[in-house]
């Protein structure tokens, strides 16, 4: 059970709410501390409601060892991308990256 906070740390840190929260970029107030809320609610409902369609494009609800977890279909072949040092426009003949050494 976790031990309750001491009041001399409880003033600290209500003193320094707001500049903390401002810091995080974070809502004190009731509105958006609801909104933020809502987003992963609203996540979570889309995602339930294409469960139930069939429609998750290859994402299902499985056990494994008794447990839930999300599967994902694998994503095709992605194409080879072009070695870096093509792209530069330069290269020392042999196709390697030129290397300049400066003292």
């Amino acid at each position: 059970m976790a031990e309750a906070v001491p009041e001399h740390w409880r003033a600290v840190v209500d003193d320094k709410r707001d500049v903390h929260y401002a810091a995080l970029g974070q809502p004190q107030d009731a509105g958006g501390i609801a909104a933020l809320h809502g987003k992963p609610r609203a996540s979570l409902d889309r995602f339930e409601q294409v469960l139930a369609e069939g429609t998750t494009g290859g994402v299902a609800i499985v056990k494994k060892h008794g447990e839930s977890w999300i599967r994902a279909s694998p994503r095709g072949k992605q194409e080879e991308p072009s070695p870096w040092w093509r792209s530069r426009g330069r290269s020392s003949g042999a196709g390697a990256p030129s290397t300049c050494w400066t003292s």
